[in-house]
């Protein structure tokens, strides 16, 4: 069914005398084989681009012609192409709100239709708006300032400057990439301390001067007008801003897309100064800013302003290079009206007509977009939550309205707004609450399967391990792989010349505090304490030496099959007191080491039914298993290399650890031992899985929330 031709609504104008801005700017500009029309105001703050419909009747409103006349016009020249009464009801608001159109009296448009709220709510999305996160403080028109200053650097914008700029900038990175590593672990000890947040917080603004200087150079350069500049308040910090509507308005893509780059060619460059300063200088104030610039730079140019889904200058740069103005309104439109048409089954025209391959955009920026939005919302949630928690409910709150409460009160009022007949009323009504149903009701009701998983790897009991006793050399290895021992047979002999060196020493100083001692006896009572109590600690020592030659051999502390690890390289190493060595197959049930994640800790602690054990690169079938104790040791290192990231694992390691063993969060250890003998080498990771029975899914998100708030919000040690 398609929208009406005439509007309820027209009595209220069609006696109205439309008049254009005679001072307004019209370019035209072809876009994907269309050609449009765009109005600018005089001074550049507002624009509107018309298709050639529009224009058809737009164009000839002098002020001589009633509104009833210029239809009629319109509707004999166009016939089928012509635009609707209320879409040209919404039309006329729009540009009378931008200040491109007046009439003889006050207009009264009456209540907006759908496609005249659409376009309403396009005009002000335009608009910069005020937010308690972000509020806009305008300072005047700096237009006069930037065309002397675009005057004078005109060569910037030369082919000869762009490969300047990509030989410095390229040079810097490739100065930079051997020490990636380096920097990368100063940035992060950096600016973490109060030193390197002050000097980010002293450095962004200005960067961003630097940054807003660039776009508004770029837009006198190409005879655009910059109308106002100013700052806003960014989570209390200034960032400075120019108002670079007029840009709409140039007829090149290339020069829109010049001004939406300047900005982010402008942090790059700094960023690759800062590097270069960063690579040369000694440790100080000034390599700490050189680092801060780097990743202000780097963050804001890169992630921020140079990401396409966040109405940034990527989102511009996109929309110039890829000729499709106004994507992110117009997808949003798209989608609302596919919504509208297909699920709750209410008939309309769509609001707007794709160009010739513009549809997949229109399919694919809303939903990237809304997704880009939730993930910074819940990373600026979650970080502020970390600082303080009442700054993270406030922030819940906020992002909850913005991004959950406004879309669904907008989308409803844009879904029911028209005057529906009780019927298609009742029919929306029941569409939704189907809808609803449909997506909720699984959730809330239906249970599923609910379990904890985590990776560990297979470990021996500890009377299994072969451990060295004593530090030593290794003088000769006594066994071979795989060979059988029993309890107490030797397995290794290791060598340590200092402490026979120690054993000679103590049994000579035995033998003279003895001597003192029968002297005591003889001569000097009073002193015969004295030589006791030395004579006991020299013995004690020896007898702590004696142990501790005694462990230079290294005995099985259990029978099976020996397994050592680099039983070539063994001879002539230096071995530290515990190091691990191998292990003996003892042939009984083995156990598997458990790494479990702190906000996983309290549900895996109160299971206590049968668990089950997958071994990684294995074909057997899952064994069962059951767990021994409670989750502990919350700042250990991990069992084994292999559960972290860089060999494997699903554990983030810290970067500095040369060994891979320390956890970048602090993590819980448990052993689950297994029902049967597994026939695999100590060291073989496994995954681990905790059934908890059955929950609702909404159940199982809720709990997992409110155990990652619970971690993200107590204090670590």
């Amino acid at each position: 069914m398609e929208a009406p031709l005439h509007s309820a609504q027209w009595f209220r104008v069609a006696g109205l005398r439309p008049r254009l801005d005679e001072q307004a700017a019209v370019q035209r500009m072809a876009v994907r084989g269309a050609v449009w029309q765009v109005l600018t105001r005089p001074d550049g703050t507002r624009s509107v681009r018309l298709n050639a419909t529009a224009w058809a009747t737009i164009g000839r409103c002098d002020g001589r012609h009633t509104l009833q006349r210029l239809w009629e016009m319109a509707l004999a020249e166009l016939r089928d192409d012509v635009p609707t009464q209320d879409e040209l009801l919404g039309l006329l608001a729009r540009l009378h709100r931008a200040g491109l159109m007046s009439f003889d009296r006050q207009p009264d448009f009456g209540a907006p239709s759908p496609d005249a709220a659409a376009d309403r709510t396009t005009a002000d999305a335009e608009a910069p708006r005020q937010s308690l996160l972000a509020w806009r403080i305008p300072f005047g028109c700096p237009d006069a300032a930037f065309g002397w200053l675009a005057a004078r650097l005109r060569w910037l914008f030369t082919p000869a400057a762009l490969l300047l700029w990509l030989l410095g900038v390229g040079a810097a990175l490739v100065a930079a990439w051997p020490h990636t590593a380096a920097l990368s672990a100063q940035l992060r000890d950096g600016l973490g301390t109060p030193r390197g947040l002050a000097w980010a917080w002293l450095a962004y603004p200005v960067m961003k001067v630097l940054h807003e200087v660039g776009h508004g150079v770029a837009i006198r350069h190409w005879g655009a007008r910059v109308p106002q500049w100013g700052v806003t308040l960014l989570m209390g910090t200034p960032v400075p801003f120019v108002d670079a509507s007029a840009t709409a308005a140039l007829p090149s893509r290339r020069q829109r897309a010049v001004v939406a780059a300047a900005g982010i060619l402008v942090e790059l460059t700094l960023v690759a100064l800062a590097l270069g300063v960063a690579l040369v200088v000694q440790p100080g104030a000034l390599r700490d800013l050189a680092l801060v610039v780097v990743a202000i730079g780097g963050l804001s140019s890169l992630l921020v302003n140079a990401n396409p889904l966040m109405r940034f200058d990527g989102y511009h740069l996109l929309c110039d290079l890829a000729d499709l103005p106004n994507l992110a309104l117009r997808s949003a439109s798209h989608w609302l009206h596919a919504l509208r048409r297909c699920v709750l089954r209410m008939p309309g025209e769509a609001p707007i007509v794709p160009l010739p391959g513009e549809t997949p955009w229109l399919w694919a920026y809303a939903p990237a977009a809304l997704a880009m939005r939730w993930s910074v919302a819940l990373g600026m949630g979650w970080w502020l939550a970390s600082v303080s928690s009442v700054l993270g409910a406030l922030a819940a709150l906020y992002f909850g309205w913005t991004l959950v409460g406004q879309p669904l009160r907008a989308l409803g009022r844009w879904l029911t707004g028209w005057s529906l007949a009780p019927a298609e009323r009742r029919r929306a009504g029941w569409s939704i609450a189907t809808l609803a149903l449909c997506v909720l009701g699984p959730a809330l009701a239906v249970p599923l399967p609910d379990a904890a998983l985590a990776q560990g790897v297979l470990w021996p009991p500890e009377d299994a391990l072969v451990r060295t006793q004593t530090a030593g050399f290794v003088d000769a290895v006594l066994v071979t792989e795989g060979q059988a021992v029993q309890r107490g047979d030797p397995l290794l002999r290791l060598a340590a010349p200092t402490l026979l060196a120690e054993r000679e020493r103590l049994a000579s100083r035995i033998e003279a505090l003895q001597a003192d001692r029968f002297q005591a006896l003889r001569q000097d009572k009073a002193q015969l304490a004295a030589v006791d109590h030395a004579l006991q600690a020299a013995e004690a020592e020896r007898a702590q030496t004696e142990e501790q030659i005694a462990g230079l051999t290294v005995r099985a502390q259990a029978g099976g099959r020996v397994h050592l690890t680099g039983t070539d390289d063994l001879p002539g190493r230096w071995l530290v007191r515990g190091a691990l060595l191998g292990h003996v197959d003892t042939g009984a049930p083995g156990r598997v080491r458990v790494v479990v994640a702190q906000a996983d800790a309290a549900v895996i602690t109160a299971h206590r039914g049968p668990v089950d054990v997958w071994l990684i690169g294995s074909a057997a079938p899952p064994m069962r298993g059951t767990l021994v104790g409670t989750p502990s040791g919350g700042g250990a290192p991990l069992p084994s290399a292999a559960l972290g990231e860089r060999h494997g694992g699903g554990i983030a390691t810290d970067p500095a650890d040369p060994q891979g063993l320390k956890p970048a969060q602090p993590v819980l250890q448990a052993d689950v031992r297994l029902a049967q003998a597994t026939g695999e080498r100590i060291g073989a990771r496994a995954w681990v899985r905790f059934e908890q029975g059955r929950a609702p899914l909404a159940w199982q998100a809720a709990r997992a929330l409110q155990q990652q708030l619970l971690h993200h919000l107590s204090p670590q040690p």
